[in-house]
């Protein structure tokens, strides 16, 4: 990703769910943004802190809250690939997971 700035695709179903905080909506739309161009998410957690001012551990737990509350999908990293995420979209295939489509999950 470029160093210059860092393009966030703000959904309004995300950033208006009352039921997400903000570090979760920003980390989520992050996420939302590689998904929606039918890409994986591959930034660290190391990373999202860096640029978006959150704390470390603050990172770590939103994305296992948001993996645990299955908003996204979260790929292990192996040795050929890095941790991958995306958005769990209903009925739409996993950019992460070639030819196998995401359980149904309620906004």
């Amino acid at each position: 990703m470029s160093e210059g700035y860092i393009l966030l695709r703000v959904d309004p179903h995300i950033w208006h769910d009352q039921s997400l905080n903000y570090p979760e909506k920003i980390i989520l739309n992050l996420i939302y943004g590689f998904t929606a161009q039918g890409k994986c998410c591959f930034v660290s957690d190391e990373w999202i802190s860096a640029k978006f001012g959150i704390d470390l551990n603050l990172v770590r737990s939103v994305i296992q809250m948001l993996k645990v509350r299955q908003f996204i999908n979260v790929t292990e990293p192996t040795a050929e690939y890095p941790r991958r995420m995306c958005i769990n979209i209903p009925g739409e295939q996993d950019p992460c997971l070639e030819g196998e489509y995401v359980d149904y999950t309620e906004f």
